[in-house]
Parts: C-alpha cells; sequence; structure tokens
C-alpha cells in the first residue's frame, strides 16, 4: 500500500502558507496608511503566488496520482542544515550518468523506508510529477 503522507504534508504547508499571505495583504491593505508596509505587502503577494503554483502542483498528485517505480542503489540523503524543512532529498544510483533525487517527508520517512544502507539496492515507488516517494523496500 502506497504512504501518501509526503504528498499531504506538503499540501497543508502550501495552504498555510496561501492563507497567511492572504491575510496579511488583507491586513496591509485595510491598516496601510503608511508606505513603509507596502514591501511587506509585495513580499505577501510573492508568497501567494509561489503557494498557488506548488498548490497547482500538488493537487493534481493528490487527486490521481502517477505511480512510477525505479531500482537503483541508495548512495546519499541530503538533510538541510538550517530551519524546519519538512522533506529529506535521497539519492539513487540507476546506472546512468546523474543520480535520481527523490523527496521524502519527516513525518513519514521511517515508516515509508527501511534503514537505508549506502550500495544497497532498493525498489522505490514515487509520484511522478512531484517525485515524492510513497514506498520503497529493499531488494
Amino acid at each position: 500500500m502506497y504512504d501518501y503522507t509526503g504528498i499531504i504534508v506538503l499540501t497543508i504547508a502550501f495552504t498555510c502558507s496561501l492563507i497567511l499571505g492572504i491575510t496579511v495583504v488583507l491586513l496591509s491593505k485595510r491598516v496601510n496608511t503608511q508606505k513603509r508596509k507596502i514591501p511587506m505587502m509585495f513580499v505577501s503577494i510573492a508568497i501567494i503566488i509561489g503557494a498557488i503554483f506548488m498548490l497547482s502542483q500538488l493537487m493534481p498528485a493528490l487527486i490521481s496520482p502517477e505511480i512510477e517505480m525505479l531500482e537503483g542503489v541508495y548512495t546519499d540523503t541530503y538533510k538541510p542544515t538550517s530551519g524546519a524543512h519538512l522533506t529529506r532529498t535521497l539519492y539513487f544510483d540507476i546506472g546512468e550518468s546523474d543520480d535520481i533525487s527523490l523527496t521524502l517527508d519527516v513525518f513519514s520517512m521511517h515508516k515509508i523506508l527501511p534503514a537505508m544502507e549506502e550500495g544497497q539496492l532498493y525498489r522505490v515507488w514515487y509520484e511522478a510529477n512531484t517525485e515524492i516517494i510513497v514506498k520503497c523496500e529493499a531488494i
């Protein structure tokens, strides 16, 4: 069974940022009696545009996910060093010139992934458009 927690977590995060951006724009327009608050409004509009773009990528993945499978050797994990990041990037070598990078959220990481060992061959199922892992097993 596939685990869509990663797609759901990112959808919730970008929906919250969309709501926050809209709230700040509305409050800025209402309270904006000084020119100093105009940059805050432009930043909020940029957040709204970014959230709408990301949600337009995530919603089709929730409605009708396109699941693909790859077999590759696990090579590395990228863990962001600063801030509260919701995803990790995992790299798999499938024998081509470049490694394949797939993402996984930190909430479902231990449910989906076995204890990853470098050099081990894995079969990984992921959503094709978002490249979020939904299932993984060692071969």
